[in-house]
């Protein structure tokens, strides 16, 4: 099965039996449940999120579900907006080092 596969019954699975937040799944048993580890599961979390349904996600202690209404999908999206943020001052480390490697002269 391949991962388009495995994303499409994932998010029919949840649509079937995880519909609002107060019936998420945790990461580990919904993983079980289609033989797969969770980092596998985060990774299809987003392709079915980009490609397929932006209703799958998953919300810390609630797990995964698929959201009933507007304001689940916004704590979805408010998730990323953080993860985002927290990552901000990593990229302009890198974009410091990258200046600094670029000036940089072999010396001989």
């Amino acid at each position: 099965m391949d991962r388009y596969d495995y994303s499409f019954r994932i998010r029919d699975f949840l649509k079937a039996n995880n519909v609002g937040k107060e019936n998420g799944i945790k990461a580990v048993y919904l993983a079980n449940t289609f033989n797969i580890s969770t980092r596998t599961l985060r990774s299809l979390k987003q392709i079915i999120a980009q490609n397929i349904d932006a209703r799958v996600g998953s919300a810390g202690k609630q797990g995964y579900f698929y959201a009933e209404n507007v304001d689940e999908l916004k704590h979805f999206r408010n998730e990323y907006k953080s993860r985002i943020k927290q990552f901000a001052p990593t990229m302009k480390a890198y974009d410091v080092a990258i200046k600094e490697f670029s000036q940089m002269k072999l010396v001989v």
